[in-house]
């Protein structure tokens, strides 16, 4: 439509003036409403349609403009499927974020592991040196002990 009678008007421009309802379309008042009523402030349909892929935004125009005849219904059905594009991509990115946080807090809480098996470890060595100390007393002792009993010649 653009090419034939839209005088330079690119096809991005057509899209979006066939989305942009007239002020007095019952779809902008809805709009209006749901956007006064949320806690968003400054909804704007075209900073939405900023972020929509081209191809995503001929498809659903085409596919809108097949299931009905009605530009009213159309225009409905294709706002709606650009918010559902928008979301789906929103919750992509934030699943994406999430995704990111929870390795980040896996990688620290195996830092945290590694730290503690580390001061195990240390631990395990002290103690083991403890052992052998205690061992070499105890022979000591032992040894002191059999002197002591069976006389050495030195008393």
């Amino acid at each position: 439509v653009a090419r034939d009678i839209g005088d330079g008007v690119s096809a991005a421009d057509c899209q979006r003036a066939f989305l942009d309802p007239p002020p007095n379309d019952e779809v902008s008042v809805k709009i209006a409403k749901t956007s006064s009523s949320s806690s968003t402030s400054g909804f704007d349909l075209t900073t939405i349609l900023d972020g929509v892929h081209p191809d995503v935004l001929q498809a659903t125009i085409n596919a809108s403009l097949k299931a009905t005849n009605d530009i009213t219904e159309a225009r409905k059905a294709s706002i709606a499927g650009i918010l559902a594009s928008t979301a789906a991509t929103k919750a992509h990115s934030e699943e994406e974020e999430i995704a990111r946080t929870l390795m980040d807090i896996l990688d620290q809480r195996m830092q945290r592991l590694e730290n503690r098996v580390a001061i195990l470890d240390d631990v395990e060595a002290l103690l083991e040196a403890e052992r052998v100390a205690l061992e070499l007393e105890r022979r000591d002792m032992y040894t002191t002990r059999c002197r002591h009993w069976f006389g050495d010649g030195s008393s």
